[in-house]
Order: structure tokens, then sequence, then C-alpha cells
């Protein structure tokens, strides 16, 4: 059996990278978490838990990190996994969304029809730090007629306000930092 998951061992496997990728940016590092099996386990079932008496039809992983969670948050749940890709990783036809957040804009994607109008979506990345990205994913899956069930992360960069962007959703955070 499992044990529940303990914030404290979650926030020992975070590692901070100040100045990355760019000075003045704190990169979130969560990738001891994923290669701590228990602890990845209790991170799925935590993740999973708002949504076992209502489950949603869909997870929608953003890239990349997104996409690991999304598929083991979709197995527990048992329903169905699409993926929220960067611009030009994507085949065939798609939807954009345009961002901007602290360093940079970016452009993220869906295939058409890779969620189908009504559906109930969960989107879940690693970190939701400025909310930009999650902010974008939303917008994009709603432009496929999808509705939005809940936003879900690991880690919450609390400081940087994030959830201001990100309007009346459901939001689950697992760590807020």
């Amino acid at each position: 059996m499992v044990k529940r998951i303990m914030l404290s061992d979650l926030a020992l496997k975070i590692k901070h990278v100040p100045d990355w990728p760019t000075k003045g940016v704190s990169y979130t590092d969560t990738s001891r978490v994923f290669s701590d099996a228990v602890l990845f386990q209790n991170v799925i079932r935590a993740l999973a838990e708002p949504y076992q008496k209502n489950k949603p039809d869909v997870i929608a992983g953003i890239e990349a990190r997104g996409f690991i969670l999304a598929g083991a948050m979709a197995y527990a749940l048992g329903c169905g996994v699409v993926m929220v890709r960067r611009r030009g990783k994507t085949p065939g036809n798609v939807v954009n969304q345009e961002y901007s957040y602290e360093y940079s804009s970016n452009v993220i994607e869906m295939s058409e029809g890779s969620v189908e109008p009504g559906k109930k979506v969960v989107l879940v990345d690693d970190v939701l730090a400025t909310g930009a990205t999650a902010a974008a994913a939303a917008k994009l899956i709603k432009k496929l007629g999808a509705d939005i069930f809940g936003i879900s992360f690991v880690v919450e960069k609390e400081y940087l306000s994030p959830r201001q962007r990100l309007g009346v959703h459901p939001i689950y955070s697992l760590l807020k930092i």
C-alpha cells in the first residue's frame, strides 16, 4: 500500500534554480519528484483525488512534464488524455493560442478534434508560475468547444499571483511556495 503524500517529502524533492533560463527567473525543477516511485504514485493519487467522485472526460497535459502527469492521471481516473504542445510539434490541422510570460512569448497548439465539444477537461502541469501557459491552454481548450473542469499542478508559485490569469476555474495545487 502506498502512503499518503507528505508535503514535506514533496518540498524536499523540488529543486530551485536561480537565474535560469534567464536572469531574474527562478526555475522550479520537479524531475526528482518523477524519479521517486513512491512519491510519484502519491502525487498522481493526490492530483486525481479532487476528480474521483465527478470524473472528467479528458486530462490535457501541457508540454512536456504535463504529458507525464496527464497520462498517469487519465489512467488513474479511467478517462482520455490529450496533449497541449508547443508550436510546430503537432501534425495535421491544429488550433493554436499565443501567449506571453515573464521573459518571452510562445504559441501552443492542439490537434483539431482532439477534444470534442462539451467534454469536461482537466488541465495539468507540474508548475504554476505566472499562469500564462495554463491560461493560454484553457483558452485553447475552449476554442475546441470543451469545458475546463479543473486545473491541477504539483507546485504553485503563489508569490507570482498566477491565479489572476486563470479566472474562475477550480485550481488545485499540491504544494504552494
